[in-house]
């Protein structure tokens, strides 16, 4: 067993709350927008620049891990490459939607 990431969350009720599991593909040379969103990233392939507003950007790759705490603003992020697509897991936390 390795472990990958580690860190302290802050102290939030996750009561009404569910997690989203995605895989994502960013295409070569794309850059998500500027939004919000609570989280984990773990990237699979490639590499990813990562942005959290108030922090450095980072440049993440196989093996990385990522955090999106609650309220942070997620800078446009993406694909450093023209010819590479990074692949990741993103674990969304939000409050459940009611129907």
């Amino acid at each position: 067993m390795k472990t990958i990431y580690k860190r302290d969350l802050p102290p939030v009720s996750l009561d009404g709350w569910q997690v989203t599991v995605l895989r994502l593909i960013f295409p070569t040379g794309f850059s998500s927008p500027k939004h919000v969103h609570p989280g984990f990233g773990y990237v699979l392939e490639g590499e990813l620049r990562f942005h959290i507003e108030g922090e450095p950007q980072t440049l993440l790759s196989a093996d990385d891990a990522f955090y999106e705490a609650p309220g942070a603003i997620h800078l446009p992020s993406g694909s450093p490459s023209a010819s590479s697509q990074p692949g990741f897991w993103l674990w969304l936390s939000a409050k459940k939607e009611r129907n």
